[in-house]
């Protein structure tokens, strides 16, 4: 019948289902963030300048890469400016909003480099971004990536210098995020088809299985993942502190590589076949949700994104953790867990295997809801044994991960730059 429709019915009213459908879809992922920005020079500023593009500022909407490549843009400018003054902007995709601005959380950093740190909202899908000889671009992902591509092209022409590389902080395998699609297609083309992509790769392990994927970057730049700085000293006091029967969990189920079905199977068979189940309680960290009923009249209740002292008091209190990752990045939720002396599971993916980086974490190769169920029953056990028994094991790693060096690309990294400008 509905054949019957299309074939008979006016060419009018076809068209009118087809505009009708297009509206119920809404734009896809590429329409709704690729721009056209415009080039304007800045002629009379020579003051070098990094530049970091990002989706938003928004606190609200922002998470751990966001935080991430800003301390690095500000750390780099810290560096830099031991050898020349430099100026630093942030160009957001978004207006800013107000009482909502992540770059309140980096005051100290900003006060370090001793002038302010400009940003610059391009809402508009043409707007014009004023471009000096010395700026230096650093892309957050695969849309800032290829809007920012037309200005560095003005940008050489106008001031008849080399095109500049292309700064790119990569933290995940961004074409993984989507199905076969245009927008998969345009994250595949910002690791393939460029020969100028300079690649900033948060872990070895992302940086590896770049490589096995066939991708290649002009040169590479690789930093291990730490342990936030503001949550070392909560970290610190885990030899006095006694867990309580918590099972803490990263919630977050408008993101699918993070698994949260599968989460939520696996708790509904652990009540099942976990005699003390009711003993425990679920609490959820990430985006907020409402209560989920689990079974036996318990819920997971969402603490939603915390600020980070009271998630790492929430670490402190718990015992066991989950946290699943449909990537191969590490993520950093099982390593916080993990060294807040949290019995901590995830998955493994490709070359990564988690359980390597600590012996809190158990990384699983079968990720069915029993094999899951199975797993956090025995780390329920193992906590009720021995109430000490992730706190020991936390406070005897001797790990780079709280420890070492925050970016240890950056020495190469200001080098680099400083060629640029010379």
């Amino acid at each position: 019948m509905q054949e019957l429709i299309k074939r008979n019915a006016p060419e009018f009213v076809r068209e009118g289902v087809r505009f009708l459908r297009s509206l119920l879809r809404g734009q896809s992922i590429d329409e709704a963030t690729l721009k056209s920005l415009q080039f304007w020079p800045e002629e009379a500023n020579d003051i070098p300048r990094l530049n970091l593009a990002l989706p938003t500022l928004s606190a609200k909407s922002a998470f751990g890469g966001v935080y991430t490549a800003i301390d690095l843009l500000l750390d780099l400018t810290i560096r830099l400016n031991r050898e020349t003054p430099f100026d630093v902007r942030i160009i957001v995709d978004d207006a800013p909003r107000r009482n909502d601005d992540v770059l309140e959380q980096f005051r100290v950093s900003i006060s370090e480099i001793g002038r302010p740190v400009s940003v610059l909202s391009c809402q508009s899908r043409s707007a014009t971004v004023a471009t000096r000889k010395n700026d230096i671009f650093i892309a957050f992902n695969w849309w800032t990536n290829i809007n920012i591509m037309p200005v560095l092209n003005e940008q050489a022409t106008h001031f008849g210098i080399p095109r500049k590389p292309r700064f790119y902080i990569i933290q995940d395998y961004e074409p993984g995020f989507y199905p076969f699609s245009s927008a998969h297609l345009y994250a595949l083309h910002t690791y393939n088809a460029l020969d100028d992509l300079y690649g900033i790769f948060n872990s070895s392990l992302l940086y590896d299985y770049f490589r096995a994927q066939g991708n290649s970057v002009k040169k590479a730049f690789v930093f291990e993942p730490k342990l936030p700085a503001r949550m070392h000293p909560l970290q610190l006091q885990l030899g006095a502190v006694v867990k309580s029967r918590t099972i803490i969990v990263y919630g977050r189920p408008e993101i699918e590589r993070n698994c949260f079905t599968i989460v939520m199977a696996g708790l509904r068979r652990f009540r099942q076949k976990y005699p003390s189940y009711d003993a425990w309680e679920f609490v959820s960290v990430g985006t907020g949700h409402k209560p989920l009923h689990i079974g036996g009249g318990r819920h997971l209740k969402s603490a939603g994104k915390l600020p980070i002292g009271d998630y790492a008091r929430l670490l402190q209190n718990a015992a066991v953790g989950v946290s699943l990752m449909a990537s191969p990045h590490p993520s950093y939720p099982p390593l916080e867990m993990a060294n807040f002396g949290v019995l901590t599971i995830t998955n493994r993916y490709a070359n990564k295997d988690l359980s390597k980086m600590h012996g809190n974490i158990t990384s699983l190769a079968n990720i069915m809801p029993e094999t899951l169920a199975d797993c956090i029953a025995e780390a329920c056990a193992s906590f009720e044994k021995n109430p000490y028994i992730g706190i020991s094991t936390a406070t005897a790693q001797d790990s780079p991960y709280l420890s070492g060096e925050k970016f240890e690309c950056l020495e190469g990294l200001a080098g680099e730059v400083m060629k640029l400008i010379s």
